[in-house]
């Protein structure tokens, strides 16, 4: 229930914050709630990934592109994240999420995620995203012409081209060259 009642609360606010470029940062303030916590007591690694998802909702929304989606029936896929986790937040603790869309190629938007805690970064993550409708991924350019025509994708950060260089091997590599349990 927790989540909803923020995606209502992020949403709501986006909607009253007004419109900004794509490329413009996310920041939204938050505090780790009980039902977010783990067995020791700090916020689960699941819940970083549902904040996650609220920074790109903030900025799809403030950014036109959500407004453009439910026009078109287009509908967010997440690809991928990865996150480095630095220290652990504990309950109540206030912390802002700061997002923001690194890049694009011809099929996915690149996103940043940083939990600030005390103006440390408490974890790191990164995140790939799409839209998708009727059996076809839309292409960003597509994307962007409904809110941003021509805008151009800033160069592919070191860090995102080398998450996507390993998760090519992984992808290449299947299922076939990794260690399973031994079946009972």
């Amino acid at each position: 229930m927790n989540l909803l009642v923020r995606l209502f609360i992020v949403t709501a606010a986006a909607l009253f914050r007004g419109r900004r470029p794509l490329l413009c940062t996310s920041r939204l303030p938050l505090c780790v709630l009980p039902n977010d916590l783990d067995l020791n007591l700090h916020m689960s690694n699941a819940r970083y990934l549902s904040v996650f998802d609220l920074g790109k909702i903030d900025v799809m929304i403030r950014s036109g592109v959500a407004a453009a989606a439910l026009r078109r029936r287009w509908h967010p896929l997440i690809g991928g994240s990865v996150v480095r986790y630095r220290f652990g937040l504990r309950p109540f603790r206030r912390f802002r999420l700061v997002t923001r869309v690194l890049c694009w190629d011809e099929r996915w938007f690149y996103f940043q995620h940083e939990l600030e805690a005390k103006d440390a970064i408490a974890a790191l993550g990164l995140s790939k995203a799409l839209l998708r409708e009727a059996g076809r991924s839309v292409p960003p350019q597509e994307v962007l012409a409904t809110v941003e025509p021509g805008l151009a994708s800033p160069p592919m950060p070191a860090i995102v081209a080398e998450w996507l260089s390993l998760d090519e091997m992984l992808r290449a590599q299947g299922t076939d060259g990794l260690e399973r349990p031994p079946s009972e």
